[in-house]
């Protein structure tokens, strides 16, 4: 039995490590830039941590990462939401408020440049009774993004990209500035 709950929480590990380079070879594909695990002032007189923020066509996008396999059973307007993996079930809090809270403190620091973000679920996970337009899979994150020309963002393109880069650059003093504190 030892050998047994060894393998399946080894294999756990494994399929667990394979997602991040799964997940940043999409966000490679999307984004002309990425920070992963930012803490930057809330706007409060705080700090708030981040799990990626992306740097695409459209604006800054923060995303919120949950690495589960199964089955989630979700609600914009429900305060737990259950996951579901063979016989295991638990329940997490709503991340939508957390996402929120993490939107608004990045367009604190750059309120002219379009902030967006999403609770992205990189395993695979099924959703029988649908899902908030800002809960996505890894294919649906690369499908809402596919074919940006992330060139734009370079200091210089468009006046859009030039906004874009000096928003960016000021999400990455503030998370310098954040560290030094």
């Amino acid at each position: 039995m030892g050998a047994a709950v060894t393998l399946a929480v080894g294999l756990g590990v494994v399929a667990w490590r394979r997602r991040p380079g799964r997940l940043v070879r999409v966000f490679r594909d999307i984004a002309h830039e990425t920070l992963e695990h930012a803490v930057i002032p809330d706007g409060l007189g705080g700090m708030i941590h981040l799990d990626w923020v992306l740097l695409t066509r459209d604006g800054l996008v923060v995303v919120e990462v949950k690495p589960f396999d199964g089955t989630i059973f979700c609600g914009e307007q429900l305060e737990r939401w259950s996951w579901m993996q063979g016989s295991h079930r638990s329940e997490f809090a709503n991340p939508l408020s957390r996402l929120r809270e993490r939107i608004a403190s990045v367009r604190s620091l750059v309120p002219d440049v379009p902030v967006t973000g999403c609770v992205l679920f990189t395993g695979r996970v099924a959703f029988p009774y649908g899902q908030a337009d800002s809960v996505l899979t890894l294919e649906q994150l690369k499908a809402r993004y596919a074919g940006a020309d992330t060139d734009h963002t370079r200091p210089g393109a468009s006046h859009a990209g030039q906004a874009f880069y000096e928003a960016w650059q000021q999400i990455r003093r503030a998370t310098r500035d954040a560290a030094e504190a």
